[in-house]
């Protein structure tokens, strides 16, 4: 890239080119200096925006959780008198976030990026995706069984988060419809692990 950016728009410019780089499978070459010389600007200049590399790694995982939970709370607020359809749908969106954000994703559970402290006000994040998904759980399968609950959460976060590895990492091909390979992959693990709903 050899465009030369304004300072108003560079912070994004950094951000972007990073996200680029993951996605290119170039996370070694990841530094301040690389991204200055591929955004065609002084090597002083990121520094005005992140201190280091590991704080554009903070702000892009926040910025993942932010997107990631914004998707999740559409579900919910469109499927509030069916636990079922919205547990189902909560992992549709939960995959498909990750095939349209593969290095927002990556950077959000791979340990090698998250080095430093999580920005102030963004440590709760994971914990808030992640209970979006709990308490769907709770209302889909009935009170009486609350171990049931805390169990069947964990290995419905794991179906989901393994099945959306596979899917960007191209182990698993989705077709000509995505979603509703999705979908179905999901219904399946329902069928499955919950068999009397």
């Amino acid at each position: 890239m050899t465009t030369s950016y304004h300072h108003g728009d560079l912070r994004q410019a950094i951000i972007s080119i990073t996200l680029e780089m993951i996605k290119d499978r170039e996370e070694d070459k990841i530094g301040i200096r690389e991204i200055a010389r591929r955004l065609n600007v002084s090597r002083s200049a990121p520094y005005r925006h992140f201190k280091n590399i590991d704080d554009i790694y903070e702000v892009v995982i926040e910025e993942g959780y932010r997107f990631l939970i914004e998707r999740l709370k559409k579900v919910q607020d469109s499927h509030k008198t069916d636990p079922r359809e919205t547990f189902i749908e909560l992992g549709v969106a939960y995959v498909a976030f990750a095939v349209d954000n593969p290095s927002h994703y990556r950077l959000m559970f791979d340990r090698r990026f998250q080095k430093g402290k999580a920005p102030q006000g963004s440590e709760s994040l994971p914990k808030e995706a992640f209970d979006i998904l709990a308490n769907t759980i709770c209302d889909f399968i009935p009170l009486d069984h609350g171990k049931q609950s805390e169990k069947f959460t964990i290995v419905a976060w794991s179906f989901v988060h393994g099945l959306a590895d596979l899917v960007i990492g191209g182990q698993i091909p989705l077709g000509k419809r995505p979603r509703t390979s999705i979908r179905d992959l999901c219904l399946k693990f329902v069928a499955m692990n919950h068999p009397g709903s």
